[in-house]
């Protein structure tokens, strides 16, 4: 999206990232569910009830993440009712813990499913 991050990165390539947020797409419809102006945004999925969006953000557009660490929100389909799902702590900040959202949604509407583990187990080989 256009405009400056709120959140730029130095000395990254490419440099500049762009704003990234959240669209529902309903047929010839868009709506925009985030307004954040931070350039990690994403990982979105649809829940199984198809009512809420799942994502990745480091927002404290709450006042509950003043650390901006990457926390896991939903909101749903209609734009509102924002709610952080995690409270990682400023120790853990998004350098140190990883949350990955996978999406397991298949032909007979299992939810999603969130993982979480810390980049040390990974390089560990413990996950």
């Amino acid at each position: 999206m256009p405009g400056v991050p709120e959140n730029p990165i130095p000395d990254i390539v490419p440099p500049n990232p762009s704003i990234q947020e959240i669209f529902l797409l309903a047929g010839e419809q868009t709506l925009q569910l985030t307004k954040f102006d931070r350039i990690e945004t994403g990982s979105a999925v649809l829940d199984s009830d198809a009512q809420r969006v799942l994502f990745l953000a480091s927002t404290d557009r709450l006042g509950t993440n003043p650390s901006k660490n990457c926390q896991v929100f939903s909101v749903n389909t209609a734009a509102s009712d924002l709610r952080q799902l995690t409270y990682f702590s400023v120790s853990d900040h998004s350098s140190r813990m990883q949350a990955r959202l996978t999406a397991r949604l298949d032909n007979y509407g299992c939810p999603a499913t969130v993982w979480f583990w810390p980049t040390s187990a990974l390089l560990a080989g413990d996950a």
